[in-house]
């Protein structure tokens, strides 16, 4: 299966339930496996469609887990991490024409921007100018991500087998 275009999506939906808070330790676990996936993806794989797509799934769950970790820590420093992370998730999803994926991060990217309102004046105004920028980018591509979410944006969970066959090789 490997580089060809899979039809696996992702969902948004919570197969195993839903939980409510993660903790710190779950949080930089999450970080740290994305990470190093990340790097062995960019060792071992060809940028094939499986391996975008598996790559823009490690750079969202990364970022989500950043974004918590604003709030359990009460350390905005991770912003610029949240930041960067979406970024690569839109670029490698738009990359590999993945649409759901590429609505799931811009929706993350959009909530960032609402969330920072309440803080201070300095950091709120260089993360919305940022996203707004990127998004800016992105349009004069020829690329329509305007969608905001009305809600906070959906947690997606990733169909194994698309996993499991990008690393077995299949």
């Amino acid at each position: 299966m490997l580089g060809k275009k899979s039809s696996k999506t992702f969902s948004c939906e919570n197969p195993v339930g839903e939980k409510q808070h993660a903790t710190k330790d779950e949080l930089s676990q999450t970080s740290q496996l994305c990470s190093e996936s990340l790097v062995l993806l960019e060792k071992g794989l060809s940028s094939s469609a499986q391996t975008l797509s598996i790559q823009a799934y490690f750079y969202l769950m990364d970022a989500i887990a950043h974004f918590f970790a604003i709030a359990k820590l009460n350390d905005h420093s991770f912003l610029k991490d949240v930041f960067a992370r979406l970024v690569k998730s839109v670029e490698k999803s738009i990359e590999n024409d993945d649409p759901a994926m590429t609505n799931t991060a811009v929706q993350w990217l959009h909530w960032v921007k609402v969330f920072v309102e309440y803080f201070p004046d300095d950091i709120k105004n260089i993360v919305q100018i940022g996203i707004s920028a990127f998004m800016e980018v992105q349009k004069s591509r020829g690329i329509s991500i305007d969608n905001q979410p009305d809600k906070f944006p959906g947690l997606p969970w990733y169909p194994e087998a698309l996993i499991f066959e990008s690393v077995r090789g299949d």
